[in-house]
């Protein structure tokens, strides 16, 4: 039965659509709108449910990544783009965006060196990933050519270029001190969600226990 009935929800079994009366209380309709549900919280709200691992690459060496963050990035080696905070740029991947304050005495930049772009941090100035409401950054992976301190109001440490928090913690913002000329080619933001927000009940269908049940979820905050 239940295979004829899901058969006849993709429309593929004709006998089911017969007018004949049905001993069942629950019409066709209302299971193919509990089957379709669940399939849907299966498919898109399992992540979110379990707290599966995301990712945000930030890939400073992508001129069209520079171009998504409204950058036109050099390209002529040795030459730069100065980020002037107070232009209050906020490059965003996903559900994580990354700010940066400038240095005691130079701007952040996008750097091309010998052909390669790059993000350049100097002395005094600092870098902060965020990630937004209902979610915690678990790992951050640096692929950096030159030397930096990291800091973080929940702590934490780095080793193999991989900053993980303190134990027992879920930080929402992780930043980063310069010392001295900093470079970053590219960043992964490895995090997960720690709260979701369940979906609208199905239209014409709110008072039904099981569409309530299994309706899909969705992140609290829209990237």
């Amino acid at each position: 039965m239940k295979a004829n009935l899901l058969l006849n929800c993709l429309g593929f079994n004709p006998e089911l659509t017969s007018k004949r009366p049905r001993p069942d209380s629950m019409s066709i309709p209302c299971r193919c709108r509990v089957l379709t549900t669940l399939l849907l919280c299966l498919t898109l709200g399992v992540g979110q449910m379990w707290g599966a691992d995301l990712t945000a690459t930030f890939d400073y060496t992508s001129s069209s990544q520079w171009t998504a963050w409204g950058i036109t990035a050099p390209s002529s080696a040795g030459k730069g783009v100065d980020l002037d905070e107070d232009d209050d740029y906020a490059f965003t991947v996903g559900y994580v965006t990354m700010t940066f304050t400038d240095g005691t005495s130079t701007p952040c930049r996008c750097w091309n060196k010998s052909g390669t772009l790059e993000f350049r941090f100097y002395s005094g100035s600092t870098v902060t990933f965020t990630v937004s409401s209902g979610y915690a950054i678990k790992s951050i992976y640096f692929n950096s050519t030159s030397s930096y301190a990291i800091g973080s109001p929940t702590g934490g440490s780095i080793s193999s270029n991989t900053w993980t928090p303190k134990s027992g913690t879920s930080p929402t913002s992780v930043r980063l001190d310069a010392s001295g000329s900093a470079t970053l080619r590219n960043v992964i933001v490895t995090y997960v969600a720690t709260a979701v927000c369940s979906a609208p009940s199905a239209p014409g269908n709110s008072s039904f226990f099981w569409t309530t049940l299994f309706e899909p979820v969705r992140p609290c905050v829209e990237p």
